[in-house]
């Protein structure tokens, strides 16, 4: 019986680390990131949108999180944190054609994702997306091009924030 708890413990431990980019190479996890945000819509599952966040960096899903909290504050509503992710414009209706590693570290890592052009009838454009990630507990996170934005017009600015 113990054996069936152990090897039960093992696995779950096992589809964690894998669901959060444990094990696979920065590449992999950022295709995948990208599928999970292309697939996001009014209605994603709680699970579905939870994948998203966690495939965050710490910091990307701070400031995330606080645009959400911002966004509900101004419009009265809850504004899910999934769905920040999804309007920052790394799916624009376009396909990925293809993610590829420009550089990996031991905590970094940077790839290039390129998306089908459909004005050059199935070709793909020629400036990739790049798409920076770091290792967290062991797994790839995606770090997101974000500051903290300002407080508003004419508030003091947040550190780090840009103008």
């Amino acid at each position: 019986m113990r054996a069936l708890l152990v090897a039960g413990a093992l696995f779950s431990l096992s589809l964690s680390l894998g669901a959060c980019g444990g094990g696979r190479g920065p590449d992999a996890v950022a295709k995948e990131f990208l599928a999970r945000v292309a697939d996001l819509d009014i209605s994603s599952t709680t699970a579905a949108r939870k994948a998203v966040v966690d495939m965050l960096a710490a910091p990307s899903r701070a400031v995330i999180e606080g645009r959400a909290g911002a966004a509900k504050d101004a419009l009265g509503v809850d504004v899910d944190v999934a769905d920040v992710v999804r309007f920052l414009g790394y799916t624009r209706g376009d396909r990925v054609a293809s993610v590829e590693l420009v550089d990996e570290q031991e905590a970094t890592a940077t790839v290039a994702v390129r998306y089908v052009d459909a004005v050059a009838e199935g070709g793909t454009n020629e400036d990739p997306v790049r798409l920076e990630l770091v290792k967290e507990d062991g797994a790839w996170r995606i770090l997101l091009p974000l500051a903290p934005r300002a407080a508003g017009p004419g508030g003091p600015a947040q550190e780090g924030a840009t103008r």
